[in-house]
């Protein structure tokens, strides 16, 4: 039966299971935007960058020498400079 209809219509039908699975996918919705694309930004990034690695140098230092000073202090220890 298959090869009377494959000579009359020029291409053989879809088997079912295959008819069954195109019906029952989800029609996907439809985009609000035609592309996705990236575009340069004027600096923005590059300026929060480094104001991040400046601030985080700066809380480096000052932290663990703030915190080293204490440790010191603690101990009955007076220093007066810390070259770090």
């Amino acid at each position: 039966m298959r090869d009377l209809f494959d000579e009359v219509a020029g291409k053989s039908p879809l088997d079912p299971q295959e008819a069954v699975r195109r019906e029952s996918r989800v029609p996907k919705r439809k985009r609000f935007y035609k592309e996705a694309g990236v575009t340069e930004s004027e600096g923005g990034f590059a300026v929060t960058l480094v104001l991040g690695l400046l601030v985080n140098l700066f809380s480096a230092v000052y932290v663990s020498r703030t915190i080293f000073m204490w440790l010191l202090s603690r101990k009955g220890r007076r220093v007066e400079s810390l070259s770090i």
